[in-house]
């Protein structure tokens, strides 16, 4: 069965095809002005576009905004968009005095991007914060910049001289070395470096090529000119590093930097010139294309995959487009000024030129090749302009004064499409752009409102500056109507394109052919098929399911059938999973089919078919019926049997084959045995090695009747024993250790155990083994005469066992004995240890921790083990002394230490006496002897003064100072020393709602700024101490911050907590920042660090705490803020 489906790929020859291609998208940026020069892309398909805006400008296409505002008079930008055209980043670069324009960029292969241009006045090309100005020369300079992927600043670089000279390109070859190409006037030192490398024009203005190295060092330039003014404006390499530059001449020049002399003729008018150099900087040739009457501007030139040269510029009169000076390919222009395309060789050697315009004026301002080398051309046009090159016309008529347009021609420069976007002002295509997917990239500039949809459907962007730049993108591929069709298993269906030129169809598998307007499908299962129609401008992707129903999956009747063994009829009985099956039946010789139940009672062919009445599929099966006669009879002769029933053997390990062996009265049948319960065949007789139920068929050889109704059962008794090693006491024998132990168990208990030793003799005491080598465990079950073995090595080593003194830790430069003895009856035993000692017993002393090692030998027998000696760090002290608030004869000396092992004990009187406690409250005023003892001994000793000098104690108590209203927050006392109580002091508004006496929990019923009170008691003493703390409205707060850059919103919650919480921050802007948790001592337990982010929403979990008060502090780039909390488990 055949079903012929056709699919519409809608592709439309020479119609308007960049109309029916789709717009990705089409942004603009918004502002005072700005100009697109140049466009590319990275091979994820982001985009990165150059050129230069005045004023403030919107870099964000979409809906939010990314103002920047230029420095001087004009400054360069590059900015970066991701596939789908949103902002990834925006720089700009510019001075006070200053003018800058990005003319073109490039990019290498790591994604660095390089920009070229002009400047004048001082410029600072790094957009970051750090500075890094260039100063030009003259009028004009032309500047070299390097950035990474990101846009960072790298380096940048500038060659001038004291007139004007200006880069229009830039390219980077597969070395990473940096070319760049345009004009210069009078004399110039090219060389951006310390050295110098001057050139002086032949005429007013002349070309120049410079290469640099990809720091931007000087590595060589070459320039070219006539006596008139001369112009260099795009620069392309290749893969062997070969430089192509295109541009215009005034009058006759040289193009050989060298000794040598190459002229190229423009005496009739300015030419187009297509001049090659070498990696060196030498002469390959040079091309003119030359006006016979008229001028030709050559202004973008691109290689295609192949090596050919191709330029575009514009012409206005006739001009010839053969270099060759003994041929002419003279082609007419159509008005002012003409579009031209040139195509050379490899060499130079003309291939094709073609003219497209009006009567007005045309510009070809930059063209692209895609990976099948057809050609893209963008610019602009006023009027009606016929861009097809050949003999049809295909018009496209400018809405304003100037209108972009895109134009494709194949490789042979046949036309293939054009398309225009434009609106009523004046709009300008200055660089097109074919990214890796060949998706097409266009950029310019545009006034008022103009439409960028070249179909009849309408995107349109507006400006309210003198202009704004525009980015475009529009895809290669289109999409089809997915579309869906039905076969069943077995069936093919008939795919057929239609409206395309050539079309591909994938995957291969069921398909007749790959191409071809038609291909048979036939699918084994259900397939999608993608079929990819190629057109002129663009290729169509359409996705067609072949959805495969399955035959119904069913049982007939097995073929052969025999009618009668015993005289009857023979019912015909399908089977089938799916309830949705139903099944009929026929006699060969009939032609009607009849439902189930069916008997056949005559010898024939007969077919079953099966229909599944839920897909509508149906397969069918042939089924033979033969005559029959009565069958055999059948017996078992190598066995006595009680009943069919009763086994008749047992496999075991002394038996491992039952045969069995069946036979018959009647002559000519064949003999089998089959497995009740796997439907298995065995050969009569029958070996059989495992447990198994048997029917013995006898079956007649003329007639398929048989005999099946004497069972055999075959038991199996063949399970080995287990027999494991499950201990062993030293499976090494060594100088200290003479003997082994082994020991097992195993199953079933009625087996008998052996073991045996390396030589295979029996062993009777398997506790006492004094011998290396592999003994053996063998395990007999005498029931079955089943056997199994398990082993173990026992190996011997001359090593001896040492026990050691355990690992030491003492104060600094204390000693300590190291002790090593050899286990076992070893005589005589000598000891060195690693730090060159000797004997049993050792005395060590030293200042770091050490780890001593200690060997003991005794003839061939050596042990080694290590004794640690660990020396803590060193005690620190910090001391605070104060004098008491109630008199001036006595004060306190609070005691902190860290390092050594604690606990601590101190003392304040030279070590006569200890305290556990590191407070000495009341002591007269004098001088005192601080010991600080760990717990191992350890001392540090210092001194300290308590006089009437000391200051008093100093409550301190933390609180957020900025707060919403129906904000929690936690007050919490960080005196040093601590007082011995607080009390606190609220106004009318604010509420205790929980806490402690030293960390209270508080809200406030109103918003204003309130005072609150800390007042610590020390002794008879009170001492007092006061904050602010704002509570305000939430917008209110958010719009008083100082700091508009810093922290929005900043909430923790719950507060208290068991140390599990949630805390969300907000800032003004993107940025860098930290979030971290603090005790009150203070020491940092907790951090995380976020990167550009705008917001956090982080769940903390710092359980581990003790319970208490702690800080949670937010640093930010711009901003910090705290909020203290209570962990209360």
């Amino acid at each position: 069965m055949k079903l012929i489906i056709f699919i519409t790929i809608f592709i439309f020859g020479t119609q308007k095809c960049l109309a029916q291609q789709v717009l990705d998208w089409a942004n603009g940026l918004e502002g005072n002005g700005s100009m697109g020069f140049s466009t590319i892309s990275d091979p994820t398909g982001n985009v990165i576009n150059g050129g230069q805006f005045n004023g403030t400008v919107d870099f964000d296409p979409g809906v939010g905004t990314y103002n920047l505002s230029s420095i001087g008079l004009a400054d360069m930008y590059i900015t970066k968009l991701d596939v789908n055209g949103n902002l990834l980043w925006a720089k700009q670069m510019g001075g006070v005095a200053g003018l800058s324009g990005a003319n073109s960029i490039t990019k290498d292969a790591s994604g660095n991007i390089y920009a070229t241009g002009t400047f004048t006045g001082t410029v600072d090309f790094d957009p970051g914060p750090s500075v890094s100005n260039l100063l030009s020369n003259g009028v004009h300079d032309c500047f070299i910049a390097k950035y990474d992927s990101n846009g960072n600043f790298i380096w940048a670089n500038s060659v001038g001289g004291t007139i004007s000279d200006l880069s229009y390109s830039i390219k980077v070859d597969n070395t990473y070395n940096v070319l760049i190409t345009g004009f210069f006037q009078g004399t110039v030192d090219l060389n951006p470096g310390p050295g110098i490398n001057t050139f002086t024009t032949v005429g007013f203005k002349d070309v120049f090529v410079l290469k640099l190295d990809m720091n931007g060092n000087y590595i060589w330039a070459a320039t070219a000119g006539s006596l008139f003014d001369d112009s260099a404006y795009s620069l392309q390499t290749d893969a062997s590093g070969n430089i192509y530059t295109t541009g215009y001449i005034g009058y006759n020049a040289d193009f050989d930097p060298g000794a040598g002399i190459t002229t190229l003729s423009a005496t009739a008018g300015p030419s187009a010139f297509i001049w090659k150099l070498n990696s060196a900087g030498s002469l390959v040739f040079a091309r003119a294309l030359e006006g016979n009457g008229g001028s030709i501007y050559g202004q973008s030139i691109v290689i295609d995959n192949n090596g050919n040269i191709l330029t575009t510029g514009f012409m206005n009169g006739p001009a010839d487009f053969d270099p060759d000076i003994n041929f002419v390919q003279s082609l007419p222009s159509l008005g002012s000024n003409d579009i031209f395309v040139s195509k050379l060789n490899s060499l130079g050697d003309y291939v094709w030129g073609r003219v497209m315009g009006g009567t007005s004026l045309e510009n070809g301002y930059s063209i692209e090749v895609d990976q099948s080398n057809n050609i893209y051309v963008s610019g602009n046009f006023q009027g009606t302009a016929d861009f097809d090159p050949g003999a049809a016309t295909y018009n496209l008529t400018s809405v304003g004064n100037n209108d972009i347009y895109i134009s494709k021609l194949d490789p042979n420069g046949n036309f293939l499409c054009a398309g225009a976007m434009g609106g009523i002002g004046d709009d300008q295509g200055r660089c097109v752009h074919i990214d890796a997917f060949d998706n097409i990239h266009n950029t310019g500039y545009f006034t008022t409102v103009s439409d960028f949809d070249p179909s009849p459907s309408s995107y349109t962007l507006s400006t309210t500056g003198i202009n704004s730049t525009y980015l475009t993108k529009y895809s290669n591929l289109l999409t089809g109507t997915a579309l869906t069709y039905t076969i069943c298993e077995g069936a093919s269906a008939t795919l057929a394109g239609n409206g395309a030129n050539t079309y591909s169809w994938s995957p291969p598998v069921g398909l007749s052919a790959t191409s071809g307007l038609t291909v048979a499908a036939s699918p084994t299962i259900t397939t999608t098929y993608t079929v990819i129609g190629k057109g002129n401008c663009f290729n169509t992707s359409t996705l067609i399911t072949v959805s495969v129903k399955p035959k119904p999956a069913f049982t007939a009747p097995t073929s052969p059938q025999t009618v009668i063994c015993i005289p009857d009829s023979i019912a015909l009985i399908s089977s089938a999973s799916n309830t949705n099956t139903i099944f009929k039946y026929r006699f060969a010789i009939s032609t009607t089919y009849t439902s189930a139940p069916y008997f056949a009672k005559t010898p024939g062919n007969y077919y079953a078919i099966a229909t599944d009445t839920f897909v509508g599929c149906s397969d069918s099966s042939l089924i033979i019926i033969k005559n029959g006669k009565i069958p055999p009879n059948a017996y078992i002769t190598s066995h006595t049997y009680i009943n069919a029933l009763t086994p008749i053997d047992t496999i075991t390990c002394f038996q491992p084959v039952v045969n069995l062996v069946g036979a018959s009265d009647t002559s000519g049948v064949n003999i089998t045995w089959k497995s009740v319960s796997s439907n298995s065949l065995y050969p009569n007789p029958a070996a059989i090695t495992s447990l198994n139920n048997l029917k013995l068929i006898v079956k007649r050889n003329d007639n398929n009747c048989s005999d099946s109704s004497i069972v055999a059962l075959v038991n199996q008794d063949n399970t080995f024993p287990t027999a494991i090693i499950t201990s062993t006491i030293n499976t090494e024998l060594n100088c200290s250790i003479y003997t082994a132990s082994l020991s097992a168990i195993f199953s079933p208990s009625n087996c008998t155990a052996l073991w045996k030793t390396p030589s295979t003799s029996t062993i009777t005491n398997p506790n006492t083994i004094s011998t290396s080598g592999k003994y053996i465990l063998e395990i007999y079950n005498s029931d079955n005469g089943c056997l199994k073995k398990d082993s173990l090595n026992i190996i011997q080593t001359n090593s001896i066992i040492l026990a050691t003194s355990n690992n030491f830790t003492v104060c600094k430069s204390s000693s300590a004995t190291l002790t090593a003895q050899a286990i076992g009856t070893l005589s005589p035993v000598s000891y060195s240890w690693s730090n060159g000692q000797t004997g049993s017993s050792v005395m060590v002393s030293s200042s770091i921790t050490t780890n001593y090692f200690v060997t003991a030998t005794s003839g061939s027998c050596i042990g080694t083990s290590a004794i640690l000696v660990n020396i803590p760090s060193d005690i620190q002290d910090s001391i605070i002394a104060y004098r008491s608030c109630n008199d001036n004869t006595t004060g306190t000396i609070l005691i902190f230490a860290k390092g050594g092992i604690q606990p601590y004990k101190y003392s304040i009187n030279s070590g006569t006496t200890f305290s556990s406690s590191n407070s000495f409250t009341s002591i007269p005023f004098g001088n005192y002897n601080v010991v600080i003892k760990d717990s191992i001994g350890c001392l540090r000793q210092t001194s300290v003064s308590v006089s009437a000098g000391n200051n008093l104690p100093t409550p301190k108590f933390l609180a957020s100072t900025k707060n919403s209203l129906g904000d929690t927050i936690v007050l919490v006392d960080i005196s040093i020393p601590k007082p011995d109580s607080v009390a606190w002091v609220f106004p009318v508004n604010v509420i205790k709602i929980g806490g402690t006496m030293f960390s209270p929990i508080v809200v406030c019923s109103d918003t204003g700024n309130f005072s609150i009170t800390m007042k610590g008691f020390y002794g008879n003493c009170i001492i007092n101490t006061s904050k602010l703390v704002r509570f305000a409205p939430y917008d209110s707060l958010t719009a008083n911050y100082t700091n508009a850059n810093g922290i929005k919103t900043f909430s923790l919650y719950p507060n208290p907590n068991t140390g599990q919480f949630n805390v969300y921050v907000e800032f003004y802007k993107k940025q860098n920042a930290s979030i971290q948790v603090w005790d009150i001592s203070p020491y940092k337990h907790y951090q995380q660090n976020f990167y550009d982010v705008i917001s956090i929403t982080l769940p903390i979990d710092v359980s581990f705490l003790q319970n208490g008060s702690y800080l949670l502090r937010v640093i930010a780039e711009y901003d910090a803020k705290n909020k203290a909390f209570i962990i209360n488990k």
